[in-house]
């Protein structure tokens, strides 16, 4: 790891502690580019034995989802696992997630946690909220099922895709959007 990317990564790392010690827990959300919006939380490991991810739901707006995942972080401290109720926001299952598949998405989690060991439950909403982007996360990933989640792993099959992406990160850095 170059020295730049070590500073880099200590002060991601110094931000997550900042959070959960203000907070409690430390969110990201990941939106943009040709892959769902997600959020997971770090931070809860020590407290409830899990981390949070809440992938798709694209029924909700960002407000919403740091709703369902602050409710879901009480439940999940005082112990109770298995569902949440959110006002205004609606009913939410809490389901273990399939190790490979959180591995594919909450890639700073497991970069704060070293050691590897991470377990994590995922916010199911309920049906009157679920949208197709909503992966079931109990098992393994599998493309056919869930095919807006390949990207996680599958090369692009157009031009298209990499030309969305390169724009969003040269935007993200203040370059100029990139042209094909």
């Amino acid at each position: 790891m170059s020295a730049g990317h070590a500073a880099d990564r200590a002060a991601r790392h110094a931000k997550i502690r900042a959070d959960i010690e203000r907070y409690g827990v430390s969110y990201t959300v990941v939106s943009g580019g040709p892959l769902p919006r997600y959020a997971y939380s770090i931070g809860l490991l020590e407290s409830a034995g899990y981390e949070l991810i809440l992938a798709g739901a694209s029924f909700f707006n960002i407000e919403r989802v740091y709703q369902a995942m602050d409710s879901a972080r009480r439940a999940v401290v005082e112990g109770a696992a298995e569902s949440v109720s959110v006002v205004d926001v609606g009913d939410f299952t809490l389901s273990p997630v399939q190790d490979a598949g959180a591995r594919l998405i909450a890639l700073g989690a497991f970069d704060y946690y070293a050691n590897g060991q991470v377990r994590f439950l995922q916010l199911i909403p309920a049906m009157a909220h679920s949208t197709i982007d909503v992966p079931d996360m109990s098992e393994a990933p599998n493309w056919a099922r869930e095919p807006v989640w390949r990207w996680l792993e599958m090369p692009w099959n157009t031009r298209f895709h990499q030309i969305l992406l390169w724009q969003r990160i040269s935007q993200r850095f203040g370059g100029k959007p990139l042209r094909s």
